[in-house]
């Protein structure tokens, strides 16, 4: 199997760095729904802490990557 262009490493970190945008918004607006309904947020608010740094990872490899294709 061959390895994988730049271009398609590329569109593969895009296609990561768009859905956790998604996932994130979605988990924020969970975490607000239960603060309004006076449910408990912790485990929610931790989750979204997760999120938000693995789409930190997935933001710099996407960045490394443009820099690599020039």
């Amino acid at each position: 199997m061959a390895m994988p262009t730049i271009e398609e490493r590329l569109a593969l970190a895009r296609r990561h760095v768009d859905a956790g945008h998604l996932i994130i918004v979605h988990q924020r607006q969970m975490v607000e729904r239960h603060k309004a309904e006076g449910r408990d947020t912790k485990a929610a608010e931790e989750l979204l802490a997760v999120l938000e740094r693995t789409q930190k990872v997935f933001e710099r490899e996407l960045a490394d990557l443009e820099r690599k294709r020039w």
